[in-house]
């Protein structure tokens, strides 16, 4: 485990690096416009290999101080406040964040993920026998991973409809804004389209996934029982 950590942060770092400069591109116009949006989500992966090396740091997080730990989360908040003037927002990939900083992103994403890792250790203990949170948390992980994957399916069927009928789509928008979701005229009852899109793929996907890596498993023990006999 002690030799991993250096190679997963060094992982995260490289991450970061390209993910800014890849942010950088499409922000100026460089290069990936019409594709911004695809690109941005392989953007999301410093954020979960974040997730795999501090994974290994609960217990460092569990013993940390929860008035110091918030206290220091706070004041980066509030210097980043006193510097660009207003609360920042992560809104990744919807140019609305600090100034159109590209580090900051990750800033305020990472203090996010800091934030609510501690307060998952705090609650814990008071939730941990919760038979309905207990039967949904095994599909939390796959959520998180894929579901805008599943907001994009919603996007992509409603761009698709809008070739053939009027629906006041912003072609521009979803092909560059990450967070740009079409709402039915006068009707925002339709996010809860996009949600259970989300959830639906999510959970179909984690029971794929254990499929696929159940198999590749017994392949590979039977490849190498054969290699030894």
């Amino acid at each position: 485990e002690n030799q991993r950590e250096p190679i997963e942060f060094a992982l995260l770092i490289i991450l970061i690096s390209g993910s800014c400069i890849v942010e950088y591109l499409i922000k100026t116009g460089v290069a990936f416009d019409e594709y911004a949006v695809l690109i941005r989500l392989f953007v999301y992966l410093p954020f979960f290999q974040l997730g795999i090396y501090m994974r290994d740091k609960l217990k460092v997080i569990e013993d940390a101080n929860s008035v110091l730990y918030f206290s220091f989360i706070f004041f980066i908040l509030l210097a980043i406040k006193c510097i660009y003037g207003y609360t920042p927002v992560y809104g990744f990939g919807s140019g609305t964040a600090c100034g159109e900083s590209v580090i900051m992103y990750f800033l305020v994403g990472l203090l996010g993920i800091a934030f609510w890792m501690k307060v998952a250790v705090i609650v814990e203990p008071a939730i941990r026998g919760n038979r309905y949170i207990g039967s949904f948390r095994r599909y939390t992980f796959s959520i998180m991973m894929h579901q805008y994957i599943g907001f994009l399916c919603v996007k992509l069927f409603f761009y698709g409809l809008s070739k053939h009928i009027s629906l006041q789509f912003d072609v521009n928008e979803f092909k560059t804004n990450l967070y740009y979701y079409y709402y039915l005229p006068m009707n925002d009852k339709v996010m809860l389209i996009y949600v259970i899109a989300a959830i639906g793929l999510s959970v179909g996907l984690y029971y794929v996934q254990g499929v696929v890596v159940s198999k590749c498993k017994n392949i590979l023990e039977r490849t190498f029982a054969r290699g030894e006999n």
